[in-house]
């Protein structure tokens, strides 16, 4: 099961506030085969709390969609966090997830040189205890 937090504390090197989801390999594979159309199809959206996932702190809805040249990368409102990117972009992060589906490790989600709605770092990782 994925466990998502929003915190303001340092993880992996990076200081809060920070998206951060963890979970074990296999979960990481699950995720990749939910979001896989993010990364083929314009216009497509999935709602994450249609599925098992566990938010630490308070409960989140999370939207993933993917639009032509959408720019969100984490976008923080009240009790809603958006992701909203074009689907080469959406490829990118899911080469992500799919690296670290086969053995414990951890990925922070960037994007060089683009101006994008970053309101938390996103960081994965695979190394659940």
């Amino acid at each position: 099961m994925i466990r998502l937090q929003i915190i303001n504390e340092q993880i992996a090197g990076e200081p809060g506030p920070n998206f951060y989801w963890r979970g074990k390999p296999h979960d990481f594979k699950i995720l990749l085969d939910i979001f896989h159309v993010l990364g083929k199809e314009y216009n497509r959206k999935i709602i994450l709390n249609e599925i098992e996932i566990l938010s630490i702190d308070e409960p989140l809805k999370i939207e993933a969609s993917s639009n032509e040249n959408a720019s969100k990368l984490v976008s923080i409102s009240q009790d809603f966090i958006e992701i909203d990117l074009d689907p080469k972009l959406w490829r990118e992060i899911l080469h992500k997830f799919l690296s670290i589906s086969f053995f414990p490790s951890h990925e922070y989600i960037e994007f060089d040189n683009l101006d994008l709605v970053e309101d938390a770092n996103f960081i994965i990782s695979s190394e659940a205890k």
